[in-house]
């Protein structure tokens, strides 16, 4: 996950920059829950963390604008996650980015390699090339909640995020866990942790809350949250 920040848009992008916010906790969760979900539980987390710049520079309209103000939290990290799988993740989140060429997460494993969208956008082209072939490209908008999300603001694409919330409602009156549980957002909350406690002391770092990744949701079981 690379960008520029936030201050060419934001009238108020200080509170980004701060302790509690900086590109891993803001980003994150979403590049997080998407590579738990699909791998399993982070065991273990190296990384190593920087400041592009000490001040920033609001160029964005608002009362702030031309004004600076002070960096206070890393804003380029990155990573490497060891997953109780075996498998292994290098991960980077940066806002000191202008342009990149980057996909926004590739796996490569066994039998071939994967290439997936943007998780905050929740549809997007998924590519795989299987054993070197060349890439077979999938899209989602035709698919079941597969429509993008971005821009989430406007009135003719398609949001998602209640998602969730529907089935932490079902998983109540079904006696069971929600996909987007507590437990989860523990696990991925404590990966994000470790991975800044690792770019301030250059030691690895353990991930001691576990989980069992949740169940995936079914096409019959997504299309009855239509009902």
């Amino acid at each position: 996950m690379m960008g520029r920040g936030m201050e060419h848009w934001h009238p108020n992008p200080q509170f980004y920059y701060q302790p509690g916010g900086g590109p891993i906790f803001d980003m994150g969760p979403y590049y997080l829950t998407m590579l738990v979900n699909l791998l399993g539980p982070v065991a273990r987390v190296m990384a190593m963390a920087t400041k592009g710049q000490d001040e920033r520079l609001i160029t964005a309209d608002g009362p702030f604008k031309n004004t600076r103000f002070k960096v206070d939290t890393p804003t380029n990290v990155l990573s490497l996650l060891e997953f109780r799988s075996g498998a292994t993740v290098n991960f980077g989140a940066s806002w000191d980015v202008f342009r990149h060429s980057n996909h926004p997460i590739e796996l490569h494993g066994t039998e071939g390699s994967l290439r997936l969208p943007d998780p905050d956008a929740f549809g997007g082209t998924v590519s795989l090339s299987e054993r070197g072939a060349d890439w077979r490209h999938f899209e989602s908008d035709g698919e079941l909640y597969g429509e993008r999300n971005w821009p989430f603001a406007a009135p003719d694409r398609a949001n998602y995020r209640m998602l969730g919330v529907a089935d932490l409602v079902r998983s109540l009156e079904e006696n069971r866990r929600p996909r987007a549980s507590g437990e989860l957002a523990l696990h991925v909350l404590e990966i994000m942790e470790a991975i800044l406690l690792s770019g301030e002391t250059g030691q690895s770092v353990g991930v001691r809350e576990s989980l069992t990744p949740p169940p995936l949701l079914g096409e019959d079981e997504a299309r009855s949250f239509l009902a």
